[in-house]
């Protein structure tokens, strides 16, 4: 059994790395702890949904969405050897490949494996586990890019009551519920309370995470967003800026991140009638979304749109036509 405890090992490394923010040697290590699993125990052992769904956090944490997506649903189908669809093991394992769902644009799936989740949570452990609320958030995020956005605020709600209840009112769990539901109200028009939350979120934060960690820097792009429905687009202007310089140095010039950055400024530089610096940042992440998703992925398909927008104000009619006919060509299939 010596090569199954060095999976363990390898397994043991690669959460530590993981927790330190080091996803590349989280890979690695999953990678090992899979292919020792296999080795020893074979292509059918028990161990099998653990050793996938390290692996397949760890690349989604990477942005390799795509084969993060295979091996979380092959954890699943894995588990589903063993147990039965209801079983408590299904939990994480429904919640992970939500995940990686969402950002492949297939909102629809992923509330329902939420849902599932949230069915199995509340019948094993009660409509009051911590766990829960974590779920609800995650369902939300599906709710609101569905544009189900008073759904999304019930939900929201449901999980604030639980972190606060067990957590109080100064951790992040409850600052990423405020996060998201800032975002919510944002879409039901209601900025100016929007902004309010969010700005609690990032006290909160600001008090436990410096100010370069991923949950403030999603903070910061969340508040840049209301900010810009406020008309307020030279602060959103300077909040992105300073997001997008931590972002190349933290995550690299081709994160998938940096794209949702790149947007998000484009964006406001087109409320400030700067369409060059738009046309720029959208290239830049129409070049990063290219790598990181399908040719046929929705995402793209409005990226393509807005950057068409943008040349037919620079008068470059026929680029625009040619991008306008991606997106087209994308939302037919």
């Amino acid at each position: 059994m010596e090569d199954i405890h060095s999976a363990e090992a390898y397994t043991e490394l690669g959460v530590a790395a993981q927790e330190a923010g080091n996803y590349e040697a989280a890979k690695d290590y999953f990678e090992k702890a899979l292919a020792m699993s296999k080795e020893e125990l074979g292509n059918d052992n028990k161990l099998l949904p653990i050793y996938y769904s390290n692996l397949g956090i760890s690349l989604h944490k990477l942005g390799n969405y795509e084969t993060a997506q295979i091996l979380l649903k092959n954890a699943i189908a894995a588990n589903e050897k063993r147990f039965a669809k209801g079983h408590p093991t299904f939990i994480d394992l429904y919640v992970n490949f939500a995940i990686a769902l969402q950002d492949l644009g297939n909102y629809e799936k992923s509330q329902r494996l939420l849902e599932a989740a949230i069915a199995i949570e509340e019948k094993h452990f009660g409509k009051d586990s911590p766990n829960l609320a974590t779920n609800y958030h995650n369902l939300a995020a599906s709710l609101q890019h569905l544009g189900n956005h008073k759904q999304a605020q019930i939900v929201l709600k449901k999980a604030i009551a639980i972190n606060e209840k067990h957590f109080g009112n100064d951790h992040p769990k409850v600052a990423a519920n405020y996060d998201r539901l800032a975002i919510v109200l944002s879409y039901l028009g209601k900025c100016k309370e929007a902004k309010t939350l969010i700005e609690k979120a990032i006290a909160i934060n600001e008090k436990h995470f410096e100010d370069k960690h991923p949950t403030l820097l999603t903070n910061y792009v969340n508040l840049a967003t209301i900010l810009e429905d406020l008309g307020e687009n030279e602060e959103a202007r300077d909040l992105l800026l300073r997001v997008i310089a931590i972002e190349q140095e933290s995550l690299g010039a081709d994160h998938p991140n940096l794209a949702t950055s790149y947007y998000n400024l484009a964006t406001v530089f087109q409320n400030l009638g700067e369409n060059d610096k738009a046309k720029s940042l959208l290239l830049q992440a129409i070049a990063i979304e290219e790598v990181h998703l399908n040719h046929n992925n929705p995402s793209l398909a409005t990226s393509y749109a807005n950057l068409s927008t943008v040349l037919v104000e620079l008068k470059n009619y026929d680029q625009a036509q040619a991008f306008l006919r991606k997106a087209i060509a994308i939302a037919k299939e």
